[in-house]
This record gives C-alpha cells, structure tokens and sequence, in this order.
C-alpha cells in the first residue's frame, strides 16, 4: 500500500510539473512526510526533482537563460553546504514541522495571489542572496522553487516562458549540488534509491498526462487547487 501510494504522489506531482514548471518538490513533501520519514525522503525528492527540471530544461528554446541566472547560481554554492549542515543538526521532529510551516506560508502566498513591490530581479547582490537562500532551503527541505520564482517576478516585463524557463534551469542546477552534497554526505543509500525505479516513471506519466488534460482546463483554478491541497498537508504534517 505504501508503494502504491508513493507511486500517486510523484504522479501528482508530475502533473503540477506540467503547471508551473516547478512544484515537484513542493506537492511530494508534502505528502510524502506522512508514510516516509524525512531522511528519506529530502535525499528521494531531490533526486526525483533533479530528474524533473532537467526533463523541463531539455526543451528550453532560450540559450540565454544561463547567463541571466549565474548571481543566483554563485549563491547556491554558498547555501547548499549550509543546508546540508543543517540536515545533520535537527531531529526528525523539528524537520517536519519547519517543513510543515513553510509549506503552509508557501500556499498563503500563492492562494492570496501577493504581488511584491520590490523590482530586486537583476541585481547580482540581491541574486546572490536569493540564490543563497534558494540554495539553502534545497539542500535541507527541497523547496526552493517559490523563492525563485518571487526573484524572477520582480521582472515585471519577463515573458511567461522565460519566466518558466529560468526556474526550471536553476532548479536544475541546484539540484545536481543537492544530489551531490546527499551523496557525499552518505544519504543516498538502499532505503532511498529503491524506491527510484517506482517514482521516476510515476512523475513522467503525470507530466505527459498532464499536457493532455490541462490544455483544456484553466490553470489558474489548477493553481488555486495544488495551493489549497499544499496548505492542507502543510497544516496537517504540522499539527
């Protein structure tokens, strides 16, 4: 049963992949701290997103993407070591709920659809801070798509797929240094990797079958809907 289920969620995350470009990591989080304890799963979604960005950057038609993200991506070099450090300091108990509490200001924001009145986008000191942030929040909780994306959104003029293009590119980036600091770290044991044959295709199905349902359905109330079932699994891995 358990298999089965983790089978669903990476499908469903697979689907919001389609979505927003990002969002893996976010919807498997949240709903995977309820069968798996979090030292399996942060290493098991960092991968299964790392594969997920790359599968989205493949397609990028902008060659100029990775020279607009080179501030944030200096600040990952920085945050990711510290998220890692942070893995090997706080209990089970403390992760989940710091989990729970960022998931749950996550869905707010998306849900009330806040607009930021700072136009930081471009700024290399203020990349490298988001960067680091983003880097930071990767390593240790997986999620670094929303900060991201409040980075890019300060460029009011971006147009919709290379707003898409540039998160997708970045995750990708910070997630190979994940990957990477899991592995030298020693994380990515037998616990973690055999659940990989089962998710992996999972989240593939759910990001082609969700071309063909979501051409036909207004995304804005797809969003509105993967923001509500964040915030109720936010809610619930808290309390």
């Amino acid at each position: 049963m358990e298999l089965y289920y983790i089978i669903i969620v990476f499908f469903l995350a697979g689907l919001v992949l389609e979505v927003t470009g990002f969002g893996v990591a976010t919807v498997a989080m949240s709903l995977l701290l309820f069968v798996l304890p979090p030292i399996v799963v942060i290493p098991l979604v960092a991968i299964v997103a790392l594969f997920s960005s790359g599968l989205v950057a493949y397609r990028i038609k902008n060659k100029n993407v990775i020279r607009k993200i080179i501030p944030l991506l200096a600040g990952v070099v920085f945050g990711v070591p510290m998220g890692m450090l942070l893995l090997d300091y706080l209990n089970p108990l403390a992760l989940s709920v710091i989990v729970g509490i960022f998931l749950i200001a996550y869905s707010i924001y998306g849900l009330l659809n806040l607009k930021h009145p700072l136009r930081f986008h471009g700024n290399q000191k203020s990349g490298f801070a988001v960067g680091a942030l983003a880097g930071f929040f990767n390593a240790s909780f997986n999620i670094d798509g929303p900060l991201v994306a409040l980075y890019q959104s300060g460029d009011y003029g971006v147009e919709a797929n290379d707003f898409k293009d540039t998160i997708a590119t970045h995750m990708f980036f910070t997630g190979l240094f994940t990957v990477i600091g899991h592995t030298l770290s020693g994380r990515l044991n037998f616990e973690v990797l055999k659940f990989l044959p089962f998710a992996i295709p999972a989240i593939i199905v759910g990001f082609y079958v969700g071309q063909l349902i979501f051409a036909k359905i207004g995304r804005k109330s797809v969003k509105e809907a993967i923001y509500l079932l964040v915030l109720i699994s936010g809610l619930s891995i808290l309390f």
